[in-house]
């Protein structure tokens, strides 16, 4: 199947019986897995051989985040004795949703793993008494289209995938009154919570974020303090960019992870300060060729990106399925 899927972990492991298949299984994941994991991510993301290619710890990084649970929440599936995908699943409980990653090796598709694999997301995601479950899926991805909708998924909302390569135009100057700042470990974890809470609460998919939660993202591989910048109104943080950055031997690349002003200071071009900003430092680390996702329906946000040299290079829809 396609690009994003989820798994169901309960105490008793008789219930993956329904979803079995000839020659297939399902193993929950363990650390001692880490490695094949890695391996099996990178090849169903398309990471394999690409910069943005997860390393085992930088991905033990990923999974030691609060609330990610590997053990109870990926699975490993195995087909003729090959591992040949993997499922995991993010609970984002405080607004009432679930939602599904992983996905099938090329060599194994077609034999019913998609089918069981995501008959198994909804058991867990109803387990977990949530009320809707998340996937999203390539534009180009017409099976996992057709399996999401005979599954009962509805389309709800759709984001762009989009990049920005050296040479393409960009530049805003800071307006006049704000100044910039770093971010400093171990200092201003509770602001950047608060802040990030307060540009994206209220929009589609965002789920709330802790200081815990802050405190970890801050602290791996591909973040560093210096790469999230602030915009501050004197004392104040009302804008941020947070910027990260993969290299490896096949290259590197930037993101922008997240970006964005306060309500009440959004149309001031301190946004469009920050993530201008943003660029410049990780083009200052070598990064010739940036990304970033966008809601399609955030047409300030696109228009944004676009005047800063950001060209949209593909979609991605979010499905969506309602649990009793």
């Amino acid at each position: 199947m396609g690009a994003t899927i989820a798994m169901d972990f309960s105490a008793d492991e008789s219930g993956w019986s329904d979803y079995l298949r000839h020659m297939v299984e399902f193993r929950r994941f363990s650390w001692l897995d880490l490695e094949l994991y890695t391996d099996i991510y990178n090849r169903v993301c398309g990471h394999e051989s690409a910069p943005s290619a997860h390393s085992p710890d930088s991905m033990r990084r990923q999974l030691e985040q609060p609330s990610c649970d590997p053990e109870r929440n990926i699975l490993l599936a195995w087909c003729d004795g090959s591992p040949a995908g993997f499922v995991r699943i993010s609970p984002e409980l405080k607004i009432g949703r679930t939602v599904a990653s992983g996905g099938v090796l090329d060599g194994f598709r077609g034999r019913g793993l998609g089918s069981g694999l995501m008959a198994a997301a909804l058991d867990r995601a109803s387990d977990l008494n949530a009320r809707v479950l998340h996937v999203q899926a390539a534009d180009d991805d017409e099976p996992f289209h057709r399996l999401l909708a005979s599954s009962g998924f509805e389309r709800v909302t759709t984001y762009w995938n989009m990049v920005w390569s050296a040479g393409a135009p960009r530049g805003a100057d800071l307006p006049a009154g704000y100044s910039f700042r770093d971010f400093k470990l171990g200092v201003d974890e509770e602001r950047l919570t608060e802040l990030q809470n307060a540009v994206f609460g209220g929009t589609w998919g965002f789920c709330p974020n802790t200081v815990e939660e802050i405190t970890a993202r801050v602290r791996l591989e591909r973040t560093e303090p210096e790469r999230i910048i602030f915009v501050l109104d004197e004392e104040l943080p009302v804008a941020y960019c947070w910027t990260s950055r993969a290299k490896n031997e096949f290259g590197s690349i930037g993101y922008i992870s997240m970006a964005g002003a306060r309500p009440e200071y959004r149309r001031k071009g301190i946004g469009t300060a920050a993530v201008a900003a943003g660029m410049d430092y990780l083009e200052s680390r070598g990064i010739d060729r940036i990304e970033l996702e966008v809601s399609a329906e955030n047409v300030a946000a696109r228009d944004l990106y676009v005047n800063l040299g950001f060209a949209r290079t593909k979609e991605a829809f979010w499905y969506e399925k309602r649990l009793s």
